[in-house]
């Protein structure tokens, strides 16, 4: 029998968002950029440890991405999660995270490029709904768009889910 998908509650305004990289690393300034940009967007943010370690070509060792991982989930006042970029090395922690730990506290989950490999394991291994969108360091740091933006919210805000593209 196939259990039934968890859809996380939807984020409102003001909720705090964690951001964590389960990934490769990235520069001191598009963290601070990052996290800039996710409270213009109305947001409380948290970053987590390994949005400013670098294990090489990793962001921080594999027990430091996915304590962060497993911490951000576990923390009751982080509403959401955001990967800060992808690169190269989640399927590398995916041993290390606690699943039933993220089945009881689900949460909107935001990434895509090699944070697919924890879509996968959300979905078969805690049942979780997650979001392949648009990552901190790598999209909204740039040139993220209103549409962008609006069809961001229009995923993980609580209220009317609405699937009509609008430009």
């Amino acid at each position: 029998m196939m259990e039934k998908m968890i859809r996380p509650k939807g984020l409102k305004i003001g909720d705090t968002l964690g951001v964590v990289a389960p990934a490769s690393p990235t520069t001191k300034d598009k963290v601070e950029l990052a996290y800039e940009k996710l409270s213009q967007m109305g947001f409380n943010v948290v970053m987590g440890e390994s949005c400013y370690s670098s294990y090489g070509y990793l962001a921080g060792s594999d027990e430091l991405r996915a304590k962060d991982l497993n911490n951000m989930f576990n923390n009751k006042e982080v509403k959401g999660i955001i990967c800060l970029r992808g690169g190269y090395g989640t399927p590398r922690i995916l041993e290390l995270l606690d699943y039933e730990l993220i089945k009881n506290n689900p949460k909107v989950f935001i990434g895509y490029s090699d944070i697919t490999a924890l879509h996968i394991v959300f979905n078969q291994l805690s049942d979780l709904v997650t979001f392949h969108g648009p990552m901190a360091a790598s999209d909204l740091t740039g040139d993220f768009s209103e549409f962008s933006k609006n069809s961001l919210y229009n995923f993980i805000l609580e209220g009317e889910f609405d699937s009509t593209i609008k430009n």
